[in-house]
């Protein structure tokens, strides 16, 4: 009798105690933990540090037409830089991109911008830039003369991987088209926050993760109407 009473007491505190601990686990695995997203800064000649900052981009659509800089504010961007004469490297990039892309493109505050840095706007851009079409203002391909890429690389983005390039470039007097390792996060504000490296599929992963932390921490009012736009979506 005794061992019976005991056996029910075991039972009674596990139909007691387990349910909450289950309840608190899912709980806790079910709303992730969103680490904030740091600046990137530099140091003025005062010795304040300031976040690079995006203003501008002196280039133009594949058109022909000056980039409006206008139509991208208020966005978050994501900025690569690429060559086609660097087949392996531009493949590898725009490849992995392409895994970003498909976490992005229903976002509508999220847009891709991929800047060649050829000297000039040639039909073989034309022509890799057709592919892109389809996915309209999510992923846009731009082009930039090599005064513009240096401007927006190295005085706006603050990309080390640039300054090192044109540092060595100058000592040799001239300036290749060159398809570059690093990403650009820049937040809806036109601030830099963070680089990631291209051919790393855990950098990779780590833009989707940002992407996630800037929207639920920072921008929930677009995370709450993407909801709402999918809802009633599937209400049609």
């Amino acid at each position: 009798m005794a061992q019976k009473n005991k056996i029910q007491a075991i039972l009674l505190i596990l139909i007691l105690v387990v349910p909450p601990i289950l309840y608190f686990l899912f709980r806790e695995i079910s709303h992730p933990i969103f680490l904030t997203v740091p600046y990137q800064y530099h140091v003025s000649e005062t010795g304040d540090s300031l976040a690079f900052e995006l203003d501008s981009l002196p280039g133009t659509y594949i058109d022909g037409t000056p980039i409006s800089f206008a139509s991208h504010e208020g966005n978050i961007l994501l900025i690569d830089f690429f060559s086609l004469k660097d087949t392996l490297r531009t493949t590898v990039l725009h490849g992995n991109l392409e895994r970003v892309y498909d976490n992005i493109k229903d976002a509508g505050y999220i847009q891709m911008l991929s800047i060649n840095t050829a000297d000039t706007l040639n039909s073989e851009l034309l022509e890799y830039a057709e592919k892109y079409e389809s996915y309209g203002d999510a992923w846009q391909i731009l082009w930039m003369d090599s005064a513009a890429v240096r401007n927006t690389g190295v005085d706006q983005l603050g990309i080390e991987e640039f300054s090192k390039w044109y540092e060595f470039m100058e000592k040799e007097g001239k300036f290749p088209e060159f398809t570059s390792q690093t990403i650009a996060l820049v937040d809806k504000a036109g601030k830099v926050r963070q680089y990631f490296v291209a051919t790393d599929l855990g950098q990779i992963k780590r833009i989707n993760e940002d992407l996630r932390a800037l929207t639920v921490l920072e921008y929930p009012n677009e995370l709450r109407s993407n909801r709402e736009m999918r809802e009633v979506g599937s209400e049609e």
